[in-house]
């Protein structure tokens, strides 16, 4: 939390346009997994979506000729001489990274390793109207078609007994129009980035084959790693020329089922020699079937193809991985049908004839090659799921490594979501969609162009010393390895899913949002006293106790009877430590709001403390506000001159409703006095309710942000009493878990998500996930977003209290004679009652007269009343 405050110093010029260079987050990781409290942030990019687009294609036969067959064919079957064609299944890895942050960062290059991509394959030609599986093997004491057969052996070199599973590949700077410059990849706040292997616009497919033609003894890595990919670089971009290719798509001839074998095929000179390769007729067809398997790459067994499968995936140095280090991020899935489309066939099959899929080496484009089927890794948007889930609230993606075991959680409880789905069209949704003016891919509300963005900030860096303990909520302080994950803990009160909302602890689930509020909102605060980037604090306190500080004017300097200014200011300084413990003792706070009011204009007044003020933007201007009051999570705001809003909506936006949707994501919720009184009503009858219930007040801030610990059908229980507010205020008929599209609410929209009714029966509390998708989102408010703003002002008591005495003289016949009225302003004050002890001395080493009293109360001001004011 230190390492997070202390991020203002890289913005000491007031905006946040130059980006942070997280180069050594990636070179050097910064986090131990058995470290609970790592000391610093570690910034980096993110994978929003890994796409692994699966195509087929034909060349010629004499293009990577191998094994010199063309000859051969063109002397055995002349009437199709020169006119043999070889198909190869193509695997393209599209990456999308993202700057989930509110600021741009920069990094030199990073690496990207996969080991065990569970898709595999079957391969059959079609000739005459029959078809014919390529390979056999032998069971049962004849001849049968094999299941199916991971990626890895249908590589030159590679094959059951030597199988490779891993592949790795580098992302550098350039783009594929101008190649590649080794600059630092830059990426703007919020910005979703395609990556894919670089061709240079106009190169033909010949002048780039042989970077794509996987061979089983390529290497890569740390200590000459055996890989799959080599000397290739994704940039960003996509051109779809390229594409890593596998031709052994059949078995040696020995072992090939003879049927899908050309009569001239069993005869010498093609018979001889052992290859895996297929050659076609043009006219003949190439059939594919693909499907999810747990991809043991050295096994037989089709019991093992239809288990759980793990996925590796690392983000690294260049040359940094290695076998034996995949760092935590390893992704298994338990319910492999749950990857499909509803009532989608599990086996994907397509059929194609050979010379439809043709590519010649002169092509400066795709040719014919053809997508069939696309497997993606992406993080959680409120759209375009398979399964709708609250990803803005419970699937953080942020993580330093990840564990993803949906043995431990169901899918729509992990950071992110895997699907195998069939494509028809190379231009449209589940395919790779990217903004060609710009490079960027879809994400946040969305995966695809109709519903996403192409920018949208997650976490919020300080760009300023920070004034309150709501600031902390997009900080992003649990990027905890494994669920439960929370994507904003502190200051929200939203029950975890995974967790009972009779507990917030069970085994090794904890529900960090309770913990965190239980132990910050009562014991800290900030004094808007910092070191501006010096070694010491002097400035900031002697501008302070002078009266000088604009960061918290509602915080007052303290001195007490004894102690001077200066005194104070040496003290302080000269101790960090000290300071940290006694600061407390030197300032108040003027004017702090009673959280156990029952009025609606105070609550309506507190909504509105900043009406009409403006809000900042990242290049230093202002956004101006009228009637109203902003709340925003992302401040600094988007930039109107830098075009943010544009460039997120993408430059295919239709009837601006992209425009619109990147306004409400990127933008700032706006109150004007129709929605704050509303707001003010319900929370209001929320404090009344709970306080009914619990037959007292609120014993704590904590206690008021947080939700009640108790059976799912209590009130509070899976939210608290500022959420239970806004979420009635904004949905009173509570539709927002209702089947099909989102709407637009009283307070702000939900257009953006779709219902959630449909749970997984392994989650543990149905009704925290209950809803709507965007809900957490910024497009979304939150009682976060409002503890930000208000949290520095908010007590569960008053320590000034307005005390007003009556007295009177009666004569003996009970007439009164004299009457006298008199008010007394009393202030509890942080000295305790025995002054020898120190305003910061702990509960524990307190003297038996201050652990009974407590702190001093003063008489501040004393005053006689006429009757006329009583």
């Amino acid at each position: 939390m230190s390492d997070y405050y202390n991020q203002y110093l890289s913005f000491q010029g007031g905006g946040s346009v130059q980006p942070i260079d997280v180069t050594r987050n990636i070179t050097e990781p910064r986090y131990d997994a058995n470290d609970s409290s790592p000391e610093q942030l570690t910034l980096k990019p993110v994978i929003a979506k890994m796409q692994i687009v699966f195509s087929m294609v034909t060349h010629p036969l004499n293009l990577k000729d191998r094994h010199n067959l063309a000859p051969k064919y063109a002397t055995a079957d002349r009437r199709y001489a020169g006119r043999h064609l070889r198909p190869w299944l193509v695997f393209e890895p599209i990456v999308t990274l993202w700057n989930p942050y509110s600021v741009p960062i920069e990094f030199e290059s990073l690496s990207i390793g996969l080991d065990k991509i569970p898709v595999a394959f079957r391969f059959g030609k079609g000739e005459g109207g029959e078809e014919y599986d390529f390979r056999v093997v032998e069971r049962g004491g004849g001849r049968s078609s094999r299941s199916y057969w991971p990626l890895s052996h249908f590589v030159h070199g590679g094959g059951k007994n030597d199988a490779i599973s891993n592949f790795s590949f580098n992302i550098r700077g350039g783009n594929m129009a101008e190649g590649m410059n080794r600059d630092p990849i830059v990426l703007q706040p919020g910005e979703n980035k395609i990556f894919s292997s670089f061709v240079k616009e106009g190169q033909n497919w010949g002048s780039v084959m042989d970077d794509f033609s996987i061979v089983g003894s390529d290497t890569v890595g740390a200590g000459n790693q055996r890989s799959l990919i080599k000397d290739v670089d994704l940039v960003e971009g996509w051109n779809t020329v390229g594409g890593f290719r596998f031709d052994h798509l059949s078995r040696n001839h020995e072992n090939r089922n003879p049927l899908s074998l050309y009569p001239f095929e069993k005869k010498d000179p093609v018979r001889s020699g052992s290859y895996h390769s297929v050659a076609l007729r043009p006219q003949d067809s190439i059939i594919v079937k693909a499907k999810l398997s747990n991809n043991d790459a050295n096994s037989d067994s089709e019991d093992d193809q239809r288990q759980d499968f793990t996925m590796l995936v690392e983000m690294d140095r260049i040359g940094g991985i290695e076998s034996d280090k995949i760092l935590g991020s390893s992704f298994t899935v338990r319910e492999k049908e749950l990857l499909y489309e509803e009532d989608a066939d599990t086996l994907i099959e397509r059929k194609f004839p050979a010379v439809t899929l043709l590519q010649q080496a002169s092509d400066t484009t795709r040719g014919g090659k053809t997508p069939f089927a696309v497997f993606t890794m992406t993080a959680k948007s409120s759209r375009n799921l398979l399964s709708p889930t609250k990803g803005w609230l419970f699937g953080n993606p942020v993580l330093t490594a990840y564990e993803q075991d949906e043995n431990e959680a169901p899918q729509p409880l992990q950071s992110y979501e895997f699907s195998f789905r069939e494509v028809n069209s190379i231009n449209s949704f589940p395919m790779v969609e990217i903004d060609p003016n710009t490079n960027r891919g879809y994400f946040g509300s969305g995966q695809s162009a109709e519903y996403g963005l192409t920018a949208t900030p997650m976490f919020v860096l300080p760009t300023s010393p920070m004034v309150s303990l709501g600031q902390f909520q997009a900080a992003n302080l649990i990027s905890a390895v494994k669920p439960p994950f929370f994507n904003y803990p502190l200051g929200n009160s939203f029950a975890h899913p995974l967790l009972d909302s009779n507990s917030v602890v069970s085994g090794t689930f904890v529900d960090h949002s309770y913990l965190l509020n239980q132990r910050l909102w009562d014991s800290f605060y900030f004094s808007g006293l910092s070191k501006n980037g010096g070694s010491s604090n002097k400035r900031s306190l002697e501008e302070f106790f002078d009266g000088n500080s604009t960061l918290t004017p509602r915080l007052q300097p303290y001195l007490g009877k004894v102690r001077s200014k200066e005194d104070v200011v040496t003290e302080l300084a000269a101790d960090p430590d000290f300071a940290s413990r006694e600061i407390a003792a030197s300032q108040m706070l003027m004017g702090p709001f009673n959280i156990h009011s029952t009025s609606v204009k105070a609550w309506k007044a507190l909504l509105l403390s900043a009406f009409d003020v403006s809000v900042p933007t990242r290049d230093a201007n202002e956004h101006e506000v009228k009637g109203a009051g902003a709340f925003t999570r992302l401040l600094p705001s988007y930039s109107e001159r830098l075009g943010d809003l544009e460039r997120a909506a993408g430059s295919g936006d239709v009837g601006n409703d992209g425009l619109r949707r990147a306004e409400r994501w990127l933008g700032f919720h706006q109150l004007t006095e129709e929605k704050a009184e509303l707001l003010a009503e319900q929370i209001v009858e929320q404090i009344k309710l709970r306080c009914s219930e619990d037959k007292g007040p609120f014993l704590s801030l904590s206690e008021f942000v947080n939700r009640r610990v108790g059976r799912s059908n209590e009130s509070f229980t899976n939210r608290g009493v500022l959420q239970t507010a806004i979420d009635l205020a904004n949905d009173p008929q509570e539709q927002s878990s209702q089947p099909g599209e989102g709407f637009e609410g009283e307070l702000f929209s939900l257009e953006d998500g779709v219902g959630i009714n449909n749970i997984d029966a392994r989650v543990t509390n149905p009704e925290a996930l209950r809803g709507n998708t965007a809900e957490g989102s910024p497009a979304t408010l939150i009682q976060g977003d409002l503890l930000q703003h208000l949290g520095s002002v908010i007590s569960v008591r008053s320590d000034t209290f307005r005390i007003r005495s009556y007295g009177n003289s009666m004569a003996r016949n009970g007439e009164i004679q004299a009457e006298a009225w008199c008010e007394a302003i009393v202030q509890r004050v942080p000295e305790f009652v025995d002054s020898k002890q120190t305003a910061g001395t702990p509960f524990d080493e307190l003297n038996p007269v201050n652990q009974t009293f407590g702190r001093r109360f003063e008489v501040v001001s004393f005053r006689w009343m006429t009757a006329d004011e009583v």
